[in-house]
């Protein structure tokens, strides 16, 4: 478990301070699972309806072999989200 200090001068205690950072990490981490859960739907969609992994989408699209259709950019994007939320997730719950 990570510790949080608070330190210098601050009109609030600091065990308040702590709880209130706390608290929004948690929020944030429920937010994240949220928006994880979301973006994983869409990336099924898109996996079932053109027959790729994300994977075997990342390697075609990167190497320019699909085209520029305005979806391809949305599942570019959404796995790109959906592996920065993952590492942020992490992150944050190393801290709690």
């Amino acid at each position: 478990m990570s510790k949080i200090i608070i330190s210098g001068n601050i009109e609030y205690p600091k065990e308040q301070i702590t709880q209130q950072i706390i608290d929004l990490i948690k929020g944030r981490l429920l937010t994240i699972k949220d928006e994880i859960k979301s973006i994983k739907i869409d990336l099924n969609h898109f996996m079932d309806k053109y027959n790729l992994s994300n994977e075997e989408f990342l390697n075609k699209y990167q190497n320019e072999r699909l085209g520029d259709k305005e979806e391809y950019f949305v599942w570019e994007s959404s796995i790109k989200l959906l592996d920065k939320l993952q590492k942020e997730k992490q992150q944050l719950k190393a801290v709690l």
